[in-house]
């Protein structure tokens, strides 16, 4: 792959905006790195130039932009280039970027079975702590290269490395680990603690392939596959989730299968790219959320919901603002869906619940609680007869609601599809 050269602009503005002359003479020949800015309100996925813990400037709008923007994407959130230019007169800088680093690490077993294999569709956006590692890891190596002192910044690296190193397992980190401990090993005679600094990245290194730490690789698993970004995404593939998972190679879901935790630990070992960690976690969580005890294919969006994915997302929003535990919250949730015209067939309790607990909305609710559950709601609409009285208020042989409290609470759940319903 070819290196790329990006020019960075907007540097009067930023933390060296006072100060422009210490900038050009701490850059020259320095370290820095790109991430996207995505959240910026004034030009969407704007890529932002860090120098260690300094904010310098901006890559260039335009194709540049656009080129930053599509290798950091397709790198590691954190992009470290060096600096090769500086323009006093214009006011900007000049980031080399190689990207080939990655081919440079020995050692990478590339005989396996992840050498070819890819995944292109739609990934789970990262955490905020992946993306903070990448940009610690890269400060602590901006750090080590300009030898600077052993401080409580540095400090501070490590310790967010110790916590949030089992996050990512790639190749790059790996060999990216492996630069800073030569780094500060090199020059431990001339800065004092690095030394020291090198021997704990060691064990930080070593560490993530602990029990300890591989459980919490498993459970974040869990986590992604009951998330709101999980249920959006399978919606958002309907019939084809489940040819999806069947990407992932089958050695790796056997194994994840027989043991979860050497399956995170065999990635390790692998040493494949961050992209593909990124595609194996996706699909692997997304496999998780779609797999039931007995090896069905959970229930799908239009077997239950009119809308699609819009639907869910404000029953999801419904179920965390109202549902509270309560049988006769969720009674009155279904009863929403259902005169506004939004539940595919009425009656079908058990289906429905199952279809909740399955897409994470009851996370807690196991598989022998559900027919409990939906006999409940069953049952509070019998006692009813006429289905649409409950949305008027019990009578007065149920004291559990007064008619101008559920009436509200109706109300209330309705806002949350007004969209859905009134298109």
């Amino acid at each position: 792959m070819p290196k790329y050269r990006f020019h960075v602009v907007g540097i009067r503005y930023h933390d060296y905006a006072n100060n422009l002359e210490e900038l050009y003479q701490k850059a020259e020949g320095k370290s820095m790195t790109m991430q996207l800015e995505e959240e910026n309100p004034l030009e969407k996925n704007a890529v932002r130039v860090n120098m260690v813990s300094k904010f310098v400037g901006y890559v260039m709008s335009g194709k540049e932009r656009e080129q930053a923007e599509e290798l950091v994407r397709n790198e590691r959130l954190s992009v470290r280039g060096s600096v090769v230019e500086i323009d006093r007169e214009h006011r900007m800088i000049t980031l080399e970027v190689n990207t080939t680093r990655e081919l440079e690490c020995k050692g990478i077993d590339r005989d396996n079975e992840l050498r070819e294999w890819k995944y292109d569709g739609r990934l789970l956006r990262q955490s905020d702590e992946e993306i903070t590692l990448i940009d610690v890891i890269n400060n602590l190596q901006m750090c080590a290269e300009q030898q600077e002192p052993y401080d409580e910044n540095m400090e501070s690296y490590l310790e967010f490395i110790a916590d949030n190193l089992w996050r990512d397992a790639g190749v790059n980190t790996q060999c990216q680990l492996d630069e800073i401990v030569h780094l500060l090993t090199a020059n431990s005679d001339v800065v004092k603690g690095y030394d020291k600094a090198a021997k704990r990245l060691l064990f930080i290194k070593a560490d993530v392939n602990s029990p300890a730490k591989r459980q919490r690789q498993v459970d974040n698993l869990y986590e992604l596959a009951k998330s709101s970004q999980m249920k959006k995404l399978i919606g958002s593939l309907g019939d084809k989730a489940m040819k999806v998972i069947d990407e992932i190679p089958v050695s790796l879901v056997q194994l994840f299968d027989s043991d979860p935790q050497e399956y995170v630990g065999r990635l390790w070992y692998l040493r494949c790219s961050y992209r593909q960690l990124r595609q194996l976690q996706t699909l692997m969580a997304m496999r998780i959320a779609m797999t039931r005890l007995n090896d069905k294919p959970v229930i799908e969006f239009d077997e239950i919901l009119i809308g699609g994915e819009e639907t869910f997302n404000n029953l999801g929003k419904a179920m965390e603002s109202h549902y509270m535990n309560s049988t006769k919250n969720l009674a009155l949730i279904y009863c929403v869906l259902r005169d506004n015209g939004l539940l595919v067939c009425d009656r079908k309790y058990h289906l429905f619940v199952q279809f909740l607990v399955e897409r994470g909305l009851l996370p807690w609710i196991n598989e022998k609680r559900i027919k409990g559950l939906s006999d409940s709601m069953s049952q509070y609409m019998r006692d009813r007869k006429d289905h649409n009285k409950i949305r008027r208020g019990f009578s007065e042989d149920y004291h559990e609601w007064e008619e101008g409290k559920e009436r509200l609470f109706c109300e209330e759940v309705s806002m949350f599809f007004v969209n859905t319903y009134s298109k």
